[in-house]
């Protein structure tokens, strides 16, 4: 009975007709319909070729309707929690482009009302998906700004502002941090331009003076190191400082030569003799 069903089955499906049948709703309700028929004669007909009784077909009858009325209780059950399982989608896509639009200070556009389930949960889901790629390069901003405030400021011995990584800056912040990454360039800039000029200052000097480095910074413009030293207010002070002092050191040694000259031709006449020499000092000086 089983194999005559299945086999009638079968050919019903394979049919050119039925397929063609199925092209449209209404079409398949009617086709549904015919194939229940066909399968109900089939089955009444072998009943009566075996000789089952009236009685026994109504009740067997009635199973096929309890299993057919249970597989489609169970169709229907299960495109409701289909359906549910989308809308809750789409009410957590909903939330969810909420939040981003906050945090990204940007807005996103709310399905049409006309449009059906699958495609509300569609929009928003698309709308997710880009919200969280643009927060995404807000982020990897954040990092960027952070990385170059931190670099400049570690160069010229500051403390940076704190920027979040892990957090989307606002548009003022990105302005402001933007704006402080413009100045400390700037002022990088500057100073390195000053350092250049210093230290070639410093070791003219060096070289005239047979001087030589004694601490890191000093080595550091010995070297010719100048990346690596720090361009802090301390620095740049002390390059001043440094500079000042060599620059005026060499007149300082004949000013102190020709006072000790003085003091020793006012102690002794014999120091006459040195006169002639300190007269062509100080006027060469």
């Amino acid at each position: 009975q089983h194999y005559f069903i299945q086999s009638n089955l079968r050919y019903i499906m394979e049919s050119t007709d039925i397929t063609e049948g199925f092209k449209s709703l209404e079409s398949s309700r009617d086709t549904c319909s015919n194939l229940l028929m066909q399968w109900l004669d089939d089955l009444q007909d072998l009943w009566n070729e075996v000789g089952i009784a009236p009685e026994q077909q109504i009740t067997r009858i009635k199973v096929v309707y309890d299993n057919l009325l249970e597989l489609m209780q169970a169709m229907v059950e299960e495109e409701k929690s289909r359906r549910d399982g989308y809308i809750e989608n789409i009410d957590k896509c909903r939330s969810e482009c909420i939040r981003l639009s906050e945090e990204l200070e940007t807005t996103f556009e709310e399905p049409e009302s006309e449009f059906t389930v699958l495609q509300k949960e569609k929009v928003l889901r698309d709308q997710v998906k880009q919200l969280l790629k643009e927060r995404q390069l807000r982020l990897r901003e954040a990092i960027n700004l952070r990385t170059q405030e931190g670099e400049l400021c570690a160069r010229l011995g500051r403390i940076p502002e704190y920027i979040q990584s892990d957090t989307v800056l606002t548009k003022d912040q990105v302005k402001e941090a933007t704006t402080r990454i413009g100045f400390l360039t700037a002022e990088r800039n500057k100073r390195e331009i000053k350092l250049a000029v210093a230290a070639k200052d410093i070791l003219r000097l060096w070289k005239e003076l047979n001087i030589r480095s004694k601490n890191e910074r000093e080595e550091q413009i010995e070297s010719g190191s100048l990346d690596s030293f720090q361009l802090s207010n301390e620095n740049m002070t002390w390059l001043e400082q440094m500079k000042e002092t060599l620059t005026v050191r060499p007149e300082s040694n004949v000013i102190e030569s020709l006072v000790t000259m003085n003091m020793l031709l006012s102690i002794s006449p014999r120091s006459l003799i040195i006169q002639p020499i300190f007269s062509a000092i100080k006027v060469e000086f």
